[in-house]
């Protein structure tokens, strides 16, 4: 999973840029585009059933190209 930072707002005041640099002590010199978020899940989940997912939203490759 990853969360887009570059050129977004934590809140009306402060970029996402600046918000991640405080937090994780980035120095400036480093221009931070995402946030990749790796480790363990904290719990177990199932996996979902192909009848509940929306393939409706579900393109190939570009949108528009319906998978189903």
């Amino acid at each position: 999973c990853w969360g887009h930072i570059h050129e977004r707002m934590h809140d009306e005041k402060k970029t996402a840029e600046d918000y991640v640099r405080e937090l994780l002590r980035i120095p400036k010199h480093i221009k931070i585009l995402c946030i990749i978020g790796i480790g363990y899940p904290a719990e177990e989940k199932p996996e979902h059933r192909k009848e509940e997912i929306m393939w409706e939203r579900v393109h190939l490759n570009k949108f528009g190209n319906r998978l189903k």
